[in-house]
């Protein structure tokens, strides 16, 4: 039997890897079924459990797929001294690549998040040397801010949170935003340009919040 090209065996896992995501976002965890993915990316189920031994396998590979890019890219931000308006961008394109590249990924994302993040939490606790790496980065870059008098006295936390909950819900909502604003006739255009535009939005917003008077 002729071996199968590196290649080949990569297209075949990121099908079996969609399909999977498809049938999640379907029926749920505990409502799909392995066969069901098999059949979505044309394989045979020995195939799929050749690649992930099981739904629980495939589930986890989602969840920390978007993690590890999170994390990686937090991570690999510059520690170079930046203004604080450039800081915020950066921190912003991680989650704006993130939710763009892994938008699939995403709807996973929230599934998990909605049923009580049990196995989010696992994936998460599994990388909390990145985790803590990036954040106490970031911490220190907003402390060192504020005892320089950039910026008032924040919580910095607090900060990063708002970073990301002003983004997350724009661009994981993206597709849901397109069909709603098309019944009243919005051209598609105009709402990329509006998500776009978000960016530019939000880091005038919070600026406004922590500048000092």
């Amino acid at each position: 039997m002729a071996k199968t090209k590196p290649q080949d065996e990569l297209k075949t896992k990121d099908r079996i890897l969609k399909s999977a995501i498809d049938e999640f976002v379907e029926y749920g965890f505990y409502g799909a079924r392995t066969q069901r993915m098999a059949n979505r990316a044309k394989v045979n189920k020995a195939l799929l459990h050749y690649y992930y031994s099981s739904k629980e396998k495939i589930y986890e590979h989602v969840l920390s797929t978007v993690a590890e890019a999170v994390f990686d890219r937090l991570t690999a931000i510059s520690d170079e001294p930046v203004p604080i308006e450039k800081k915020i961008e950066q921190i912003m394109d991680v989650y704006i690549e993130v939710f763009t590249k892994y938008s699939n990924y995403m709807k996973i994302f929230l599934y998990e998040i909605m049923r009580g993040g049990d196995r989010l939490r696992a994936v998460v606790m599994s990388k909390s040397g990145k985790i803590h790496q990036a954040f106490r980065k970031f911490m220190k870059y907003f402390d060192d801010q504020v005892k320089t008098g950039k910026i008032r006295k924040i919580n910095g936390i607090q900060l990063f949170i708002s970073i990301v909950s002003q983004m997350a819900p724009v661009y994981v909502g993206k597709q849901l935003i397109s069909n709603v604003t098309s019944v009243f006739g919005v051209d598609g255009f105009i709402v990329e340009k509006m998500i776009a535009g978000r960016k530019r939005f939000v880091i005038d917003l919070i600026m406004n919040g922590i500048k000092k008077p």
